[in-house]
């Protein structure tokens, strides 16, 4: 899978911006490619998920930052 990831600093408006695609556990592909970028998936608070014809996107805000995550995954 490539997962796509964006991370915005809505507050001076710095990103970065990624791909990673790996071999990881089923299940983990997000969190592994937020890794990367020094994020846990557990300090993100999602605000939208959807999900259709095995791609999937994910938004949300990193908990105490002025931070907000894209994600799109991909098969």
């Amino acid at each position: 899978m490539k997962v796509f990831v964006q991370i915005v600093n809505t507050l001076n408006g710095i990103s970065q911006t990624g791909m990673i695609e790996e071999p990881v556990q089923k299940g983990f592909e997000v969190a592994n490619a937020l890794e990367h970028f020094g994020v846990n998936i557990n300090t993100i608070e999602w605000i939208y998920e959807h999900s259709k014809n095995n791609f999937r996107t994910k938004m949300g805000e990193i908990k105490d930052t002025t931070k907000i995550v894209n994600i799109v995954v991909i098969p």
